[in-house]
Order: C-alpha cells, then sequence, then structure tokens
C-alpha cells in the first residue's frame, strides 16, 4: 500500500452519516472532492474520508473528528470575516445546480446508441466535473453546522449574550427559530404551491391536463433518489394529490394566501427582532445566510436527484459496452470506466466484489480502494454500543409538540408502514419521503443541522421536529410510543 500521510494520524475516525440506496460511483464524486477540491471555494480540504460500502448501496462514512471541526470553524472564521463569502455560497450552489440540471436535461435528448466510446466517456467526465464544480460550494452550507453544530453554536452563543441582558433566556430556541426561519419560498414549497393551484383547478371544474402535465414533467423523478432506479411519479399520482386537496376543508386558494402571507410575517417578524435586538450587522448577514442556506440546500438535492435519475441511462448504456451490468458500473471510479471504454480493460471479478463490500480512503491526491473485510482501517473504528435510554436529545428542526407512534422510515419502499398521526423517524430524510413527513404527527432524524432536509420540510408543514439525534433510528423501534417535545429538542419514550 502507498504511504498515506494523515491514514495513521491520531485523529480518531468520527461518523459522519450512514444512509440506504446510495451508489460507489456517486458517493466517490463528493468524497473525492472532500479531500480535493474544497480549497478551491474556502481554501481548505478535508485532511481525510473513509467510507464503507455494503451491502447493496449502503454507505457509512467518516472524517476525523478534529480536522471536521477545524474545517466548520474555519468556515464560520471566513463568513465573519467577509460578509460576501456566505452569499456567494448560496449563489453558487444556484449556479452550479442549475449547471447540473441542464446537463441531465441535454443528455437525455442524446441517441447514446450513435456515439462512440470515447463520446460516451466525455458524457460521464464531463458530468463529473459539472458535479465536482457543485460540491466545491454545494457541501459548504452542510458543513458550516451538520457535525458540530458550530454556526448554530456561533449565533445561539451571540444571542445568549443579547437575551440575558433582557432576561429573555428561556425565549432562545423560538427567536432563534425566527431569525433563521426562510423568509422566501422553498422549491418544496413552490411544488407544493403548484399542486395547490391545480387543486383550485380541479375545485372549479376547469380542466389540468396542461397544468398537470407541466407539473408531472417537473418532479417525477422525485421518487427517485440517488439511483434513479424507477420511472418515478406517474401523472396519477399527482392527479390523485391535487383531488385530495381539492376536498380538504381549506381550499387550495386559502392554503396558498395563508402560505404568502406566512413568507410576508416571517420578513415582518425577522426584522422587528433585528431592530429590538439590536443585531449588528456581522451577525444580521449571518442569520440571513443561515436562512438561505436551509433554501439552496434542497434546492441542489432536486437538482442532483434529477441528475441522478437521467445520468442513469449513460451508465446503462456505458456498462453495456463493457460487458457489465448497471449495479457492476456503478461500483466504478470515473478512472477505471475510462479505461474501460477506451481500452477495453475491466477487472470483472474486483468489481463484483465491490457491490458486496468495500472500503474506500482517500486524502489529498491519493485513494485506494480493498474489498477486504478484514482491512486493516477498520480496526481504526470505533464500536458504538447504545444502552437502554429513556429520552434522546437533538436539535430544534421546527417548534411544537406531539405524540404517537414510530415509524421508521428510511427508504421510499417503507412509505406504506406510515399512518396519520405517527411519528416518522429517520436517519435523514429527502425528498422521497415528503409523502410520509405531510401525514407526520413529529419528524425525528438521526442525522443533519438545521439547515437540513427535515428541518426546511418541518417548518413548512409546521411539524413538530427534532434532528440530529445520533442515536434515533438505532434505540426506536416501529410501534414504540414517543412524546416529541420540539421547543426543546426531546424525545421521550413513553413506551416500548
Amino acid at each position: 500500500m502507498k504511504k498515506f500521510k494523515y491514514l495513521k494520524d491520531k485523529d480518531n475516525w468520527m461518523l459522519a452519516e450512514h444512509f440506504p440506496n446510495i451508489d460507489f460511483f456517486f458517493a466517490q464524486i463528493w468524497l473525492s472532492s472532500f479531500v480535493n477540491e474544497l480549497k478551491n471555494s474556502c481554501g481548505k480540504n478535508y485532511k481525510k474520508v473513509l467510507a464503507v460500502f455494503g451491502p447493496k448501496y449502503y454507505i457509512h462514512f467518516y472524517y476525523g473528528e478534529k480536522d471536521s471541526l477545524a474545517f466548520e470553524k474555519n468556515l464560520i472564521w471566513l463568513m465573519k470575516k467577509d460578509p460576501k463569502f456566505g452569499n456567494s455560497i448560496n449563489k453558487n450552489i444556484i449556479k452550479w445546480s442549475d449547471k447540473l440540471r441542464e446537463f441531465g436535461e441535454k443528455s437525455s435528448k442524446i441517441k447514446l446508441e450513435k456515439l462512440s466510446n470515447k463520446q460516451i466517456w466525455k458524457l460521464i467526465e464531463r458530468q463529473d466535473k459539472i458535479h465536482t464544480k457543485l460540491y466545491e460550494w454545494g457541501w459548504l452550507s452542510n458543513a458550516t453546522d451538520m457535525f458540530h453544530g458550530s454556526f448554530t453554536n456561533e449565533l445561539n452563543s451571540y444571542l445568549v449574550k443579547i437575551l440575558k441582558k433582557l432576561k429573555k433566556e428561556d425565549e432562545l430556541n423560538q427567536i432563534f427559530t425566527a431569525l433563521t426561519a426562510p423568509d422566501k419560498k422553498s422549491v418544496v414549497a413552490m411544488e407544493e404551491e403548484r399542486l395547490l393551484k391545480i387543486a383550485a383547478m380541479i375545485k372549479k371544474g376547469l380542466s389540468v391536463e396542461k397544468a398537470l402535465n407541466k407539473h408531472w414533467q417537473s418532479y417525477f423523478y422525485l421518487k427517485n433518489l440517488w439511483l434513479g432506479d424507477n420511472s418515478g411519479y406517474t401523472k396519477d399520482y399527482f392527479l390523485e394529490q391535487a383531488r385530495s386537496l381539492a376536498e380538504e376543508e381549506v381550499s387550495p386558494d386559502e392554503k396558498i394566501k395563508k402560505f404568502n402571507d406566512d413568507i410576508d410575517k416571517i420578513k415582518r417578524e425577522k426584522e422587528r427582532l433585528f431592530r429590538e435586538l439590536k443585531i449588528n450587522k456581522v451577525y444580521k448577514n449571518l442569520f440571513l445566510v443561515f436562512g438561505d442556506f436551509m433554501l439552496t440546500k434542497i434546492y441542489r438535492r432536486y437538482a442532483q436527484i434529477f441528475w441522478a435519475y437521467k445520468t442513469k441511462f449513460i451508465l446503462q448504456n456505458a456498462a453495456e459496452r463493457m460487458g457489465l451490468n448497471l449495479e457492476e458500473i456503478r461500483h466504478m471510479l470515473p478512472s477505471e470506466i475510462k479505461d474501460g471504454l477506451l481500452n477495453l480493460k475491466v477487472n470483472k471479478d474486483e468489481i463484483r466484489k465491490r457491490s458486496d463490500f468495500c472500503v474506500y480512503y482517500a486524502e489529498k491526491g491519493e485513494e485506494f480502494i480493498s474489498t477486504d473485510k478484514n482491512h486493516p482501517v477498520l480496526s481504526q473504528l470505533k464500536s458504538t454500543k447504545h444502552e437502554q435510554v429513556s429520552e434522546l436529545r437533538g436539535q430544534v428542526g421546527c417548534l411544537g409538540s406531539a405524540k404517537g407512534r414510530v415509524r421508521i422510515i428510511n427508504t421510499q419502499q417503507e412509505l406504506s408502514k406510515m399512518q396519520k398521526g405517527d411519528v416518522l423517524v429517520s436517519i435523514a430524510t429527502n425528498p422521497d419521503l415528503v409523502p410520509a413527513m405531510k401525514i407526520a404527527a413529529a419528524i425525528v432524524t438521526e442525522q443533519g443541522g438545521v439547515t437540513c432536509h427535515a428541518a426546511i420540510v418541518s417548518r413548512e408543514l409546521n411539524i413538530p421536529c427534532v434532528i440530529g439525534t445520533k442515536i434515533a433510528t438505532k434505540v426506536l423501534k416501529d410501534g414504540d410510543l414517543v412524546e416529541v417535545d420540539a421547543n426543546n429538542g426531546i424525545v421521550k419514550i413513553i413506551e416500548k
């Protein structure tokens, strides 16, 4: 093995995330960018990353604990030093998300079977470059807060000093939530508003065919996630959703008006708090950037899911040219795909082993992959035992409280378990889980900072939400009765 600079350093591995339904081909884009390209946007890379894949598209990935904290703190320092930096992050997330979506749209119009192997490779290379560029900026909103809560802690520490003087420390969570609330519509809200407009047309007896078709074309792919492995939502699915909204007691037009009124209220409340608390310019900008992170993060997510669906067809075509199937090419590095397409060199045995298990390690300019289940690097990972607990603690995603039966929902295939009034518990939510989120009494996640998907959607749906509990899916089981106190970030187990 090559001599790696940080592989055996004294910085212990910290589990960053773990989740199902993600393939090696997609994951290596961001894993590699973390140690090689992030410096292009913020002047600093992570020193090392480690990922363990398998079986069947499951990933655990790790950072150095000290390294990841230093990275977070560096981002906070940059945003305080230069107010334009946080805004630049958000602008570039939009810019490169749009470029990734544009790639997906253009590639879908190409007749792949007429391209040469070299041309197919150029397509794969192009999407890799665009996606890597997106991660140079797109990961920064996650990295400010997701693993150590540095951005949240920075803003709360500032607020605490002000609230102590005013003897309002008990209002911290409410004020923090108000100041960080997005004051513009997210792509989730815009999707829901468009569906409500279709519902309003149904209620008025108007034809919805044109509007429904446009809505379907805009959002069908959200049923997929990173594998892009089904055809997505049908038009009938969206029609059924719109009809259901049309039949509810509160009319679609009233809901649209209320949502727009709520956006105006958020803006007014933020301005009021900025004035009354005398928030200085630096921190006012930080609060606004924080709120915009919630919008741009999910904007990026929608673009990536669209990319995953469209890129699947390119990968399928490339796989067939190399005598592989789609699952096998999903476990290859871009350099290996290039070699397979241009030089017809493919180590099929090695690639097939990866679909069962593989380890990926990277630091600047170097990487390795191993299918050895006893690889020495695995001995560096600490096993975690979870003792019996009576309550879990996390961050406030959305204020409120609720009681209900737990339903563990991590994949789209598990949605059928969810009933109205259940408490949705997930490792981390994604757009494919939104149908379950809409009927949840409360939402609890294991991962994520306040800018995560669950926090964004729960605020727009006004559903109590506690995020970043770290152990929710490990200690809770389907059917457990829990009480969610999202005002204080507490989940109490009432009955097992």
